[in-house]
């Protein structure tokens, strides 16, 4: 009984601070970036490149990983990436990488990020880095 009791009090918690907690972690689990980055997205950093989607997220993330990022999540059926751990950045910045497929040839990237440091960082490497791969 007291279990239950535990559970409905977090529950409750957890509906009247908004659910940002619970939805967050629910949408990290499945491996989609967090609402905060969804929403910077209007803000992104674009670039339109010649290259397929598939290389472009498979060369992203060994970009990240060159970076020495942590790579939070990634998620190929929704074309996005999570990054945290940027270098020069504070580590819990996060970073989202979005990709639109525009052709079999052609790739939009978009770089979101609450911090300007760390989108213009990411997006200068990825950015240069798909640009050889192309």
């Amino acid at each position: 009984m007291r279990f239950i009791s535990a559970l409905l009090v977090a529950f409750i918690v957890l509906t009247l601070s908004g659910c940002g907690i619970l939805v967050d972690s629910v949408r990290e689990a499945a491996d989609y970036p967090s609402l905060e980055l969804v929403r910077a997205r209007k803000d992104a950093i674009r670039q339109s490149l010649d290259i397929s989607y598939d290389k472009a997220f498979e060369q992203a993330l060994v970009l990240l990983k060159e970076m020495e990022a942590i790579i939070y999540t990634k998620n190929k059926r929704d074309h996005s990436i999570t990054a945290m751990g940027i270098k020069s950045c504070i580590d819990t910045t996060e970073v989202g990488i979005f990709f639109i497929e525009e052709s079999s040839d052609k790739t939009i990237v978009e770089i979101a990020s609450h911090s300007p440091k760390a989108k213009d960082f990411v997006s200068s490497k990825i950015f240069a880095g798909l640009a050889e791969g192309e």
